[in-house]
């Protein structure tokens, strides 16, 4: 990590040039260190447990508590999640709103 002021201080992850108030993103969140926490494949399906579960839920509620978001496709698997989702544009997002509806999750 670069030091600056004397101070450890974390690269910057965020492009400056995309906007990040509204529009459409792909997202990917990954379990750490690559565990399979979420459930496991089982021949050729994919399993969830009830943690995964609980993951599946809070997805597929999310607009009913973000109504400027719409989920288009998501999958939870056992060590990582993939959602596609529309921010709305609406006056009360932010630059760093995706970052707020992350967080939430």
């Amino acid at each position: 990590m670069p030091i600056v002021n004397g101070k450890y201080r974390r690269p910057q992850l965020r492009n400056a040039r995309i906007n990040y108030r509204f529009g459409w993103f792909f997202l990917t969140f990954q379990v750490l260190e690559n565990k399979s926490e979420l459930g496991a494949i089982v021949g050729e399906k994919c399993v969830l447990n009830a943690l995964g579960e609980a993951v599946k839920k809070i997805i597929e509620t999310l607009h009913d508590f973000n109504p400027e978001v719409y989920v288009d496709c998501f999958v939870v698997m056992p060590n990582h999640v993939h959602i596609v989702m529309k921010i709305d544009d609406r006056p009360t997002n932010d630059e760093h709103h995706l970052g707020k509806i992350v967080r939430k999750l």
